[in-house]
């Protein structure tokens, strides 16, 4: 089971994600992103995946086709809040080096023109 929260922010549009992106669950998350892609014209997304404890070949495909998808329209997609096992996943199937990862929501955030955020500085 996944649940999908969506952020009231508008650039770009936050979705946390909780629980696992499966073959039982994948379909759920593409529905949810071309909702905000076709029906409210968002084209900048952050996924926030502090809460997902797992994600499958099928997981990783469903992000592909995400990301394939957001690119094709000229958007952006950033992934943040990868665990240690997911961090790890993504590397040895080389998606981390498709995939935009940033270590935290905030600097996920600041990384998109318009943004309200800006980016720490040290």
């Amino acid at each position: 089971m996944i649940e999908i929260k969506q952020s009231e922010r508008n650039t770009p549009r936050v979705l946390t994600l909780n629980g696992k992106l499966t073959l039982m669950t994948q379909d759920k998350l593409w529905r949810a992103v071309q909702h905000i892609i076709v029906e409210k014209g968002d084209r900048q997304l952050v996924l926030e995946f502090s809460e997902v404890a797992e994600c499958d070949s099928y997981g990783i495909s469903e992000l592909l086709r995400l990301h394939r998808s957001i690119h094709n329209i000229g958007g952006r997609m950033v992934i943040t809040g990868l665990n240690a096992l997911l961090r790890r996943v993504f590397s040895i199937t080389k998606v981390d080096t498709i995939f935009e990862i940033a270590p935290s929501l905030p600097e996920a955030i600041a990384s998109f023109p318009g943004s309200d955020l800006k980016p720490a500085t040290t």
